[in-house]
């Protein structure tokens, strides 16, 4: 988790960004209808900085697992405590 300085910071740059003129529509997606994206995140917060890649990082290759699954629809359900 970002802390809260730059979780503004980074609030701030999308409400730039949005401010551009572009047709945008943001929507929540659970990480367990998206792996790939959840996965990437994942990554990224192990990191300092920024990363690019040429091709994806395992675990999330054109031909594994979590991309079929996505690419497919496939999710898994989401556990609630009520």
């Amino acid at each position: 988790s970002i802390g809260s300085n730059g979780g503004r910071s980074l609030i701030r740059r999308i409400q730039c960004l949005l401010q551009e003129g572009w047709n945008v529509r943001i929507r929540h997606v659970y990480r367990e209808a998206n792996k790939v994206a959840d996965a990437l995140a994942s990554i990224g917060c192990q990191s300092v900085g920024c990363i690019m890649f040429d091709i994806p990082p395992a675990p999330v290759g054109v031909d594994d697992q979590l991309c079929l699954a996505d690419r497919f629809g496939v999710t898994t359900p989401r556990i609630v405590a009520l």
